[in-house]
């Protein structure tokens, strides 16, 4: 497997690829080109089967004990691509220095946001179709989270 060849770990799913990588702080450039070298095999091997990655859609987080991370940029297929502050995941939001303060704060906007719709028409709603709502539209969203924030504690943000 082609990320494996460059000693990095990888997680696919449906047409997103996931590249990790871990290293010292002094070996972020090193560590960058090889995440873009892989980049690079990846984009020369999906050609050769008539697919195409488009690499200014990719999003790099570098996540750091000290503060502040890195700046270091990648270069898959001659575009720069310059670090994130936080990138989403399979709609989770992961910060720099994995607080999840991003997360939380963009779930509580949707959560209220919602709350104030169903309030824009609770007139014409039973009880039984406003619980439904709030089942659906808040509840669910809280649960789909909950193993994510289950065990966080307030020294992480949470």
């Amino acid at each position: 497997m082609i990320p494996e060849k460059h000693g990095l770990l990888s997680h696919f799913y449906a047409d997103d690829v996931q590249l990790y990588l871990s290293c010292h702080r002094g070996q972020t450039a090193v560590c960058a080109s090889r995440v873009s070298a892989c980049i690079d095999d990846i984009t020369t091997w999906m050609a050769s089967n008539r697919l195409m990655v488009y690499p200014a859609k990719t999003d790099v987080l570098w996540c750091s004990t000290s503060q502040p991370p890195p700046d270091t940029p990648l270069s898959p297929a001659g575009t720069t691509v310059q670090p994130s502050v936080s990138v989403r995941n399979l709609g989770v939001f992961f910060d720099v220095d994995l607080p999840l303060t991003a997360h939380v704060n963009q779930l509580t906007a949707r959560c209220y946001s919602s709350l104030r719709r169903i309030e824009s028409c609770q007139r014409a709603l039973s009880r039984t179709a406003s619980v439904t709502l709030i089942n659906s539209l808040i509840v669910s969203r809280l649960d789909y989270y909950n193993s994510l924030l289950a065990g966080c504690s307030n020294k992480f943000g949470c």
